[in-house]
């Protein structure tokens, strides 16, 4: 029995191993007291209990940056190269969307095996001229390529080798990029086209440029449509009688950051 008419006090509880509360008791004095006495129930110690200390666990997320190296790389191992995205890229999950069009790199290939096959018959100086832009030409849209896979793929390494690109580990984990700013969209005085410009971002990769001609608040009508190294772009082809809206997003070694506020126009 508690002395002084003892109840359980909430004040001053401590929580237990288990995440129960243990009550605190109080009770009124006795002037002759020289100690108490408290009665325990069964199965209970007098003592503290200490939490035991969990281990803290850290995950480490190592993020991967596309490895494009044409370097050293003859127009026929550039050939053979592209070929081998396209490849790869053909019905991915993960890149569906290519930008460029796979179609595009298949052409630009073709041509480039061609002009080097005339070069490699002829050796004139023109037909070296050709080849070499032809070489120019694929080697900018497989660079192109790479942006677009680092982009979608957002730093995981086997997302990025399923497309043949080569993938090199970041030494720290990067931030991701910041929204560009400023963008405006401008019709221009050609018929159906809306010049772009925006903000360039420190330490970009590349921009992705988002459009639609619905309802802009609705994210499922946001679609890709282009990816660029460049802070402008012109749209050509619009329809004079929509109006649209377009935001861009920069693309870091971690992917894409945040998007751009929307700009909106429609064009002549």
């Amino acid at each position: 029995m508690l002395p002084g008419g003892a109840v359980p006090h909430s004040q001053g509880a401590n929580p237990s191993i288990d995440g129960g509360i243990t009550p605190a008791y109080v009770w009124g004095g006795h002037p002759n007291k020289t100690h108490y006495g408290c009665a325990l129930q069964p199965n209970q110690s007098v003592g503290t209990r200490k939490k035991k200390k969990r281990p803290h666990t850290m995950t480490i997320i190592i993020l991967y940056t596309v490895k494009i190296d044409l370097e050293g790389l003859n127009p026929i191992e550039t050939v053979e190269r592209a070929r081998n995205h396209v490849v790869s890229m053909t019905g991915n999950l993960v890149t569906p969307t290519p930008i460029p069009a796979l179609a595009l790199v298949t052409t630009a290939a073709d041509a480039l095996e061609a002009a080097d096959l005339v070069y490699q018959s002829n050796r004139g100086r023109l037909d070296l001229l050709a080849r070499n832009e032809r070489w120019r030409e694929l080697r900018e849209l497989i660079k192109d390529l790479g942006g677009y896979v680092q982009a979608v793929c957002g730093g995981d390494a086997e997302k990025i080798t399923s497309t043949a690109f080569g993938v090199r580990a970041l030494p720290s984990p990067p931030e991701l990029m910041p929204a560009p700013g400023n963008l405006r969209a401008v019709p221009i005085t050609k018929l159906g086209e809306i010049r772009l410009r925006w903000g360039g971002v420190r330490n970009k990769k590349s921009y992705v440029i988002q459009w639609t001609d619905g309802d802009p608040l609705v994210e499922a009508n946001w679609t890709l449509m282009d990816i660029t190294p460049k802070n402008f772009y012109t749209r050509t082809g619009l329809d004079r009688n929509k109006t649209y809206s377009f935001r861009v997003l920069a693309v870091g070694a971690a992917g894409a950051g945040p998007a751009s506020d929307i700009a909106v126009a429609q064009p002549r």
